[in-house]
């Protein structure tokens, strides 16, 4: 409770003193009156730093840390300012008769209206107007913004004045015009004998301590009482007073009295309250803040007893004294503990300060050293991050030299062989009109037409413009595939098992049926090609194969539904070409669509089925390709009008090959060649077989 109220000292002063002198001297000033408990040399410390009326709250501020011993003394020390309470003078003038009072002050020096002189003899004195008080209204009329001049002009209009004033005790004052304003007691002032008598006897009137109330703080420890009983008062003299008083107690200390009054108690006025209402407010709490009218009820406790004789009186007053002296001791050897233990708490205190520092500086040195050490690291890390840039830069450029000499030499090349693909078009050219004059002089042919995919240029045109293709973590190599790898003996069922590249939106394209739950038994089962399809154009794939794996996803085992689930989100990926697994289905085990006649005819159609190559060559390896297949095309149709037997020897080696035809010629040279076999009606084949 003590650190609060120092608290809360600490924090009016520094509101009501801005300079950082004067906070400092006030402070000294308590810690000397701390030590030595000398409260007239603080009181007098305090009238000089406590110089202007706003700083009069001090007192009030500081009475709660007075220690109870001292609360009465304190009380009547005070200047008489601090209970300034508004009066009201009424003054007539008289003719050729001055009201005998004189003001200074003004709104033109910042403060207010102060009287600095009253005639002894005037009407003013008489009145109760006296030097130190502060005139707040005149007739009514609040002077707080108004200059000197206007308030002497309003004191000069009328003959009937009403002055509303309040005791400040303190009068401002001015060496010269530009000076600031400086504040002195009225009981400092040097107005000769008969000013200073006046004083003298208007504060002996007025501010006498037994006819007025004083105000007291005490604060009970814990484990303490007050140590007084009070009683109320008869009909005719109401009130709450002290009845008794125990000896030591800190109600004997603070200076109580039995006839005391209590007027009042942290705010809670004891007029026409009852005596439990008046124990419950001195219970509360264990501040107390009295307002005591002192002997304001000492005719109601005199002694009925007999007149002591004067011996008796004197042994009385005389053990009295022995033991107020015994009490003062032990109060003296009190305080002399307290004061060693506070100085030994203090040295305490500083000896943890100055360890605390002493760690203090030793944790900043430490920190110090440390970021020391990382500016150095990272000052170290910064150059070699450079020399990895550097060389990386180097790096960077030399393989930009390679790039571009591998470049030039692309092109180079590229050049001579368009040069040499014109050469060779023109010749195939030359040879196709040649075939077309010797085809129409041949008889047509039945054969079916060959189904034909997209070159390898076609497809890498695909490819950028659809984005980077999709590769499952799952994808499956195609140089390196094994069926076993992924699939049982018991799920393959000796059948061919095949991986083919499948566009992606060819996918939609198939029709298919079974899963887990079904006839059969978890397998998926193609029921339908679309005709003329992406997956019908490409091959590989008829009614009655087993669709097994899909981008890495297994098809096997699987529901309906899983299944749609996996080739739904294969046909929406990113990228061409889908990977699928299919196992083949034997000739038994589905309907083949190509020698389904119904007539007895001899004939056997045989499909020819062009796979899709998905090699990653180069734009010279294309070209090569490309010309390579042209010319093999024609020399077998050549070969082919020559002699049936090399053609047929010719279209056995491109079927097991699997070679693709050049997109630009082999659907053109197929058609003729079917039209030339369909004419014939296969005599070749029959011829040769």
């Amino acid at each position: 409770m003590e650190q609060q109220l120092a608290k809360e000292f600490n924090e009016e002063v520094h509101a009501l003193i801005d300079d950082l002198s004067e906070r400092e001297a006030l402070f000294q000033s308590l810690r000397e009156y701390q030590h030595s408990l000398d409260l007239k040399q603080l009181m007098e410390d305090l009238r000089n730093l406590v110089n202007t009326p706003g700083k009069m709250s001090i007192y009030e501020a500081l009475r709660p840390l007075i220690p109870v011993k001292h609360q009465l003394d304190y009380e009547r020390m005070l200047p008489p300012a601090v209970y300034g309470k508004i009066r009201v003078i009424r003054l007539k003038r008289r003719a050729n008769e001055s009201l005998g009072f004189a003001v200074r002050g003004g709104l033109e020096h910042g403060i207010g209206v102060y009287v600095s002189h009253v005639d002894p003899e005037s009407q003013a004195y008489h009145q109760g107007l006296r030097v130190g008080d502060q005139i707040v209204r005149v007739n009514g009329f609040t002077i707080e913004q108004a200059i000197h001049d206007e308030v002497l002009n309003l004191l000069k209009a009328k003959s009937q004045i009403v002055l509303k004033v309040r005791y400040i005790g303190m009068l401002p004052s001015k060496d010269r015009g530009d000076d600031f304003v400086r504040w002195q007691f009225v009981d400092r002032l040097d107005s000769g004998k008969a000013l200073q008598h006046v004083l003298e006897d208007a504060y002996a009137r007025t501010y006498l301590l037994d006819q007025r109330d004083v105000k007291l703080f005490i604060h009970i420890p814990v484990g303490m009482g007050l140590g007084c009983s009070i009683c109320s008062g008869p009909p005719e003299h109401p009130g709450i007073f002290i009845q008794s008083i125990k000896q030591g107690s800190l109600a004997e200390e603070a200076g109580l009295e039995v006839g005391d009054q209590i007027i009042n108690v942290n705010g809670t006025s004891f007029f026409g309250i009852s005596h439990g209402e008046a124990v419950v407010a001195l219970k509360g709490s264990r501040q107390l803040e009295f307002i005591i009218r002192k002997g304001a009820g000492a005719d109601l406790f005199r002694p009925n007893s007999p007149v002591l004789s004067t011996e008796e009186l004197r042994e009385r007053e005389r053990l009295l004294e022995m033991k107020e002296m015994a009490i003062q001791r032990e109060r003296e050897k009190i305080e002399r503990k307290e004061r060693e233990h506070k100085l030994l708490e203090t040295e305490r205190k500083r000896e943890t300060m100055e360890r605390k520092l002493r760690e203090k500086e030793a944790r900043h040195q430490d920190a110090i050293s440390r970021l020391k050490q990382q500016e150095q690291e990272t000052k170290k890390e910064a150059e070699e991050r450079k020399k990895t840039e550097e060389q990386a830069k180097r790096d960077q450029e030399e393989k930009e030299e390679e790039i571009l000499q591998t470049k030039q030499e692309h092109e180079e090349s590229m050049t001579k062989m368009q040069e040499e693909l014109l050469t060779l078009q023109e010749r195939e050219k030359q040879q196709k009109e040649r075939l077309k004059e010797q085809l129409t002089q041949a008889s047509s042919f039945k054969l079916q037409k060959p189904v034909l995919m997209s070159p390898a240029s076609s497809k890498t045109s695909s490819q950028e413009k659809t984005g980077t293709p999709y590769f499952d973590d799952d994808a499956i190599s195609e140089t390196d595939f094994d069926p076993e790898r992924y699939f049982t003996h018991e799920e393959i069922e000796g059948r061919q098992v095949i991986l083919l590249k499948i566009r992606r939106n060819g996918l939609r394209d198939l029709s298919f049926e079974g899963g887990t739950g079904t006839a059969l038994r978890g397998k998926i089962i193609v029921t339908h090609v679309m005709e003329g399809g992406i997956v019908h154009m490409q091959g590989g794939i008829h009614k009655g194969d087993q669709l097994m794996m899909v981008d890495g996803h297994s098809l096997v085992d699987v529901s309906m539904d899983e299944a749609m689930r996996l080739v739904d989100e294969a046909a929406d990926r990113v990228g061409v070409h889908a990977q699928l697994v299919v196992a083949k289905a034997g000739p038994k085990e589905y309907e083949d669509e190509v020698m389904r006649s119904g007539s007895n005819s001899t004939s056997e159609y045989r499909q020819v089925e062009c796979y899709m190559l998905d090699v990653h060559v180069s734009a010279q390896e294309k070209a090569i390709l490309l010309l390579f297949g042209f010319v093999k095309t024609h020399l077998s149709l050549i070969y082919f009008l020559s002699s049936p037997w090399s053609l047929m020897l010719h279209l056995v080696l491109q079927i097991s090959t699997k070679q693709q035809p050049s997109k630009n010629f082999c659907f053109f040279d197929t058609l003729l060649i079917s039209l030339f076999l369909y004419c014939t009606n296969l005599t070749i084949f029959q011829f040769g077989f």
